[in-house]
């Protein structure tokens, strides 16, 4: 016996069709090999996929980490089963970790490599099952409160001011912590408001007044008439565990984001971009 099976024979194990194989391989939904052009699957993988879906769902169905408002509205109008904690970018790998979250959505620069997400959960989770897909690209920069608007045209201009600053270990603190210190701006000289822990709350700190500037998305600062400063082009992933990927609440969300309600919510979203929303990035069974 072979230990590999055709597509041909996957499609008769799962009662489907060849093309409904080709499919779950295009989305990576399926353990496969490619050999000289050939699809090739283990068949001690499939086993243990086919048996896997048939699991009921052990991990809680919680997204967490960094928080993305257009994801957020994505969420709520799919109506999906999942509850959701924006506690950063760091945390949610945290909870990732500690099997106490399925999703977590990041984006982590990492200086070294001038790249995004990958060096943070290469060696991390290099043995978990576990697979990163990317959500969207997103313009951040400087968010001016509108008093403010023609005062601030450089990064330096920050400088006594009123900052209002994300929690540790989110991912625009810690880009924004980088650029501090390339800027040679020192800390502890500046203003800092208490910690906001969405980017709604910064965004929001600038039309109460309580801050003057903010590191945050070009999309809130046009959505609530902010000047706006732009520095970078940032991109937001998403660590999904393979197991709740396979879920129904996930692939209802995946089906989502193929609909024309998909396209029309994100075309309000400025200073965002979809067009690589699902590529993976990173794959760790495979990696």
């Amino acid at each position: 016996m072979s230990q590999y099976l055709t597509t041909k024979e996957v499609a008769a194990l799962i009662r489907s069709t060849e093309r409904k194989v080709y499919d779950l391989v295009a989305r990576n939904q399926i353990p496969f090999h490619k050999n000289t052009g050939k699809l090739l699957f283990p068949r001690e993988e499939i086993k243990h996929w086919l048996e896997a879906g048939k699991k009921p769902m052990t991990l809680p169905p919680t997204l967490a980490g960094s928080h993305d408002p257009c994801l957020e509205e994505v969420m709520r109008l799919s109506e999906i089963q999942i509850a959701t904690l924006w506690n950063g970018s760091s945390k949610g790998l945290d909870l990732i970790e500690q099997g106490q979250a399925a999703i977590s959505a990041l984006h982590i620069y990492d200086t070294s490599e001038d790249a995004w997400n990958i060096p943070a959960i290469r060696q991390r989770f290099a043995n978990a099952n576990v697979v990163l897909i990317e959500w969207a690209k997103r313009q951040r920069g400087i968010m001016i409160a509108p008093h403010l608007k023609d005062q601030i045209t450089c990064f330096t201009d920050i400088i006594g001011k009123r900052i209002s600053v994300r929690q540790k270990g989110s991912g625009s603190q810690i880009l924004f912590d980088h650029l501090l210190s390339q800027h040679g701006i020192k800390t502890d000289k500046e203003i800092f408001t208490a910690e906001k822990h969405t980017e709604l709350e910064a965004a929001l700190s600038l039309i109460d007044g309580t801050a003057d500037v903010a590191f945050g998305l070009q999309y809130l600062a046009s959505k609530y008439q902010l000047g706006f400063l732009p520095l970078i082009d940032e991109r937001v992933d998403l660590l999904v565990s393979r197991q709740f990927y396979f879920e129904d609440p996930f692939q209802q969300f995946l089906t989502f984001c193929q609909d024309s309600n998909f396209t029309n919510i994100t075309s309000a979203y400025s200073g965002y971009d979809f067009s690589n929303f699902g590529k993976i990035h990173f794959n760790a069974n495979q990696a």
